[in-house]
């Protein structure tokens, strides 16, 4: 985990360029556990959004599908009988990754049908799974799902499943939608408390 983090800080200070620290995530894909992949795949979005340029994109996305989606499509893209709590953390990962970062095909269309199924019963995905398929349906999502999202959050849901709508808003790529959470983050439908949701917003490149 150090290795990652130090390759990371070389490359921000100049001293390696982003390739080493992509080649290096390379190496250990195969590595037990999901410690390393999380730890990689972490500031993978800061390399899609501030580092990669719009031509160099679709030859990142490429790389990213070609050397991890492999290791989803052996664990599955939904949770098995029988999955350790590693196993799910790892297809949390790898779901998270390839569908936010290298915008894969396969993991945004599994999303989208995991979030209409959690939508109707948040206990048949499982809870895992379920934060990054959220955030992966709606980093592709359009008007049609936002409203679905926002009327979720008028069911008796628990905190967990609440919050990874609200937080779900903050991530759709029209800017319109990210105008219409702002000004609805500033009412008192919305709770003080949670008005950090702003930062989530900027880290999201259609709306901050």
């Amino acid at each position: 985990i150090s290795l990652v983090r130090n390759e990371w800080a070389l490359m921000r200070i100049g001293k390696h360029d982003v390739g080493d620290y992509l080649s290096l995530g390379n190496q250990f894909k195969n590595t037990p556990g999901y410690v390393l992949l999380e730890t990689f795949f972490a500031y993978l979005d800061f390399v899609n959004d501030q580092l990669a340029d719009p031509a160099d994109r679709p030859e990142l996305h490429a790389w990213l599908i070609r050397s991890f989606s492999p290791l989803l499509q052996q664990l599955g893209y939904t949770g098995r009988p029988g999955d350790t709590p590693e196993q799910k953390q790892k297809r949390a990962v790898l779901f998270d990754g390839l569908g936010n970062v290298a915008d894969d095909p396969a993991v945004i269309a599994q999303a989208n049908v995991l979030v209409q199924e959690y939508m109707k019963d948040p206990a048949s995905v499982d809870g895992t799974l379920a934060r990054a398929a959220v955030r992966v349906a709606a980093r592709h999502g359009n008007a049609q799902l936002y409203a679905q999202y926002k009327a979720q959050l008028q069911k008796q849901l628990s905190p967990e499943t609440y919050y990874r709508f609200f937080f779900g808003l903050a991530e759709f790529p029209d800017p319109v939608l990210g105008q219409q959470t702002l000004e609805w983050i500033l009412t008192p439908d919305v709770r003080a408390q949670d008005l950090y949701m702003v930062s989530n917003m900027v880290g999201n490149p259609a709306t901050s």
